[in-house]
């Protein structure tokens, strides 16, 4: 007996409670309902927004991947899409690969992979996804003479005064998920708004402002950083920290590199590139 037709569809905030089952079959204990149905949220408003596209058979959902599309791209003709959560079952999997293309048919898009798993990251190759970071830096706690030149802002009142009109835009796309948000300050005025989510004892810098500042200054902040979150554990990514070798570090190779497939406009820079509407921070991976 064969398999039965299947449709690819848009998702919508309603199909959660369908897609639920095969979220909960990529086995990450970690994650709870609730942090999957983050990913079912408008959190940034957007205009005829989807939570990803899904695989129907008659009535179940049998395939899904989510998109999450960020709020700063001003048209359609520079947009950036972070893949994520991408799973069919056994059976269907000749559906895959469409539900997949339908999605770059849009060439106005750029898309994104940050957590590919082994299958996932051979087929974005394949479809000429190209590597865009290749691992973080970790950093662990020493203090420095200096520890004293700088001041950690957390309080958020303070951000409103401290920080830039984009960067409080910021600071208020992600001020309910599960993320530390402070702001790094040397006594001479520069400084960095910074955006890291704690797993245990490991705390991860998924975002800065002023990356220029961090490379510069990090070996001289870590200390009284990683003592306001009791962090042993300091991870920067590539992107980030660049070049710069602090003493008593490391550089970590992720398993998979993150991925882009640019968009072919013409109009996209990487530089508008960043991890913070991403599942990264959404699902505090």
């Amino acid at each position: 007996m064969g398999i039965a037709k299947t449709s690819i569809r848009k998702a919508t905030e309603a199909d959660f409670e369908s897609v639920y089952p095969l979220l909960k079959e990529l086995n990450n204990t970690r994650l709870k309902r609730q942090d999957w149905q983050q990913l079912f949220h408008n959190h940034w408003q957007l205009k005829d927004f989807s939570p990803g596209l899904l695989i129907q058979c008659q009535e179940q959902i049998v395939g899904f991947i989510a998109t999450l599309y960020s709020p700063t791209s001003k048209d359609r003709s520079n947009q950036i899409c972070n893949l994520s959560s991408w799973i069919v079952k056994d059976e269907y999997r000749s559906s895959s690969m469409m539900m997949l293309l339908k999605l770059l048919r849009d060439k106005n898009t750029t898309f994104t992979s940050f957590s590919s798993n082994d299958i996932s990251y051979k087929i974005y190759q394949k479809l000429k996804f190209q590597d865009w970071e290749h691992y973080a830096r970790v950093i662990y706690p020493f203090p420095s003479l200096k520890n004293n030149h700088y001041r950690i802002i957390t309080s958020t009142k303070d951000f409103q005064t401290t920080l830039s009109e984009a960067e409080y835009q910021i600071y208020h796309d992600h001020q309910d998920f599960k993320c530390h948000h402070l702001v790094i300050q040397h006594k001479g005025g520069s400084y960095s708004y910074i955006i890291s989510v704690q797993r245990g004892k490991k705390l991860k810098l998924y975002y800065a402002s002023n990356p220029t500042f961090i490379r510069e200054n990090i070996s001289d902040f870590r200390w009284p950083l990683m003592k306001l979150y009791s962090a042993k554990k300091l991870y920067i990514g590539e992107k980030i920290i660049g070049a710069r070798k602090p003493f008593f570090s490391r550089q970590k190779n992720y398993r998979h590199p993150y991925q882009i497939k640019a968009a072919k406009s013409g109009s996209f820079h990487e530089q508008q590139l960043n991890l913070l509407y991403s599942e990264l921070l959404l699902l505090n991976m």
